[in-house]
């Protein structure tokens, strides 16, 4: 009986792999990648999310609408302030008036209310390491995304404010 309960065990280690390696699936592959690999994945994304960082940042910095755009994932999707706010998706001919009018709010960190997501984004020279993950990263109100192992901007939040401005 020992016998049959230990080749049946090693019949299991060998159908899950049998490398002895944890192994993860990766969702955006459907590959299986062990723990040193998304280990390593890891400490590289501040460093290539950082590079994407300076090629947006020139585009907004430029008004190169045209770069941002390539920049871009669509739909893009926006959310208002609070976590029960729907999340809203923009095609590409509608995201120039939504991107706009996101540069132009609030970032309501000032005390006068005067500083601009767009001024947000001129002093962020460098995204902070600890809001960048191997496939998603948050500067501000920002959010990208890894997609098809390129980073992407995907996300905004606005405030009330801009969505009533752009809902009109």
């Amino acid at each position: 009986m020992k016998k049959i309960l230990f080749l049946a065990c090693i019949l299991a280690i060998q159908a899950c792999g049998g490398s002895g390696s944890p192994q993860v699936q990766d969702s955006a592959s459907q590959v299986p990648v062990d723990n040193e690999t998304k280990a390593a994945e890891q400490t590289a994304a501040p460093e290539a999310f950082s590079a994407f960082w300076t090629s947006f940042r020139q585009a907004v910095l430029d008004n190169n609408f045209e770069m941002l755009s390539s920049l871009t994932q669509f739909p893009f999707e926006t959310r208002g302030p609070m976590d029960e706010d729907p999340v809203v998706k923009y095609d590409q001919s509608s995201f120039a008036e939504v991107w706009k009018a996101f540069l132009q709010q609030s970032t309501g960190l000032s005390a006068d209310l005067s500083e601009t997501e767009l001024d947000a984004i001129r002093k962020i020279t460098q995204p902070d390491s600890q809001y960048v993950t191997a496939d998603q990263a948050r500067v501000a109100d920002l959010e990208f995304r890894k997609v098809n192992g390129s980073w992407r901007f995907a996300f905004a939040y606005l405030n009330d404010e801009t969505i009533e401005l752009i809902t009109k």
